[in-house]
This record gives C-alpha cells, structure tokens and sequence, in this order.
C-alpha cells in the first residue's frame, strides 16, 4: 500500500510493511532496499488519525517526539486543518496544571 510522504511532499510514496494500530504510528517504511522509519511529522499524523488527538505526553511517551508543538506546526503549514483546545489536570504533586491537545479538524 503506498503512502505519500506527507512531511516532504518532493519526495516519492512509501510503502507501509506493517500496518497494525500501534505499530502503523511507528511502522518501518520501505523505499527500495532501504529501511527508512517514518517522520515524526508522518508518526504524529497517524496518531491523531488512530486515537483521535495527541498531547505532549503521549507524543513522548508513545512515539518519541519531544518538540510536538513543532511538528504541529509543521503539519499545519502542509495544510493540514489541526485544532487545539486546551485541559487541565493534576501534577504528580497535585498542583493544577493545563496542557493542549491537538486534534485533526
């Protein structure tokens, strides 16, 4: 199944060798004879497509990208419709915190 390269638009589909929910996010893309892993770009996009939205922790926790806000930036100026509606939740030491969470319009 090819894929287009949706972070780099110039560069030539790819194909998805495994494609299970969890490991699509963060599946290992043929090109020729030559494994090249997905952009985070490319991971963060298929996250918000499989879970319905992300935030900084999962981003870490789930696929490694530490700069989300970046690469949501990135995906919104690919033309990507992405909101972001901001929550609030508790620190470890029980403090009010608020965080975003970006979600695919």
């Amino acid at each position: 199944m090819a894929k287009a390269n949706k972070c780099d638009p110039d560069l030539p589909p790819k194909k998805i060798v495994n494609t299970s929910v969890m490991e699509t996010a963060c599946a290992v893309l043929m090109e020729g004879d030559v494994e090249m892993k997905p952009t985070q770009c490319e991971q963060v996009l298929e996250y918000m497509k499989q879970f319905g939205s992300i935030t900084q922790l999962e981003a870490l926790r789930d696929i490694g990208c530490m700069r989300l806000a970046s690469r949501i930036s990135d995906l919104r100026y690919q033309g990507y419709a992405i909101g972001r509606r901001m929550k609030t939740g508790k620190n470890r030491y029980g403090k009010d915190i608020s965080f975003a969470e970006y979600y695919l319009i």
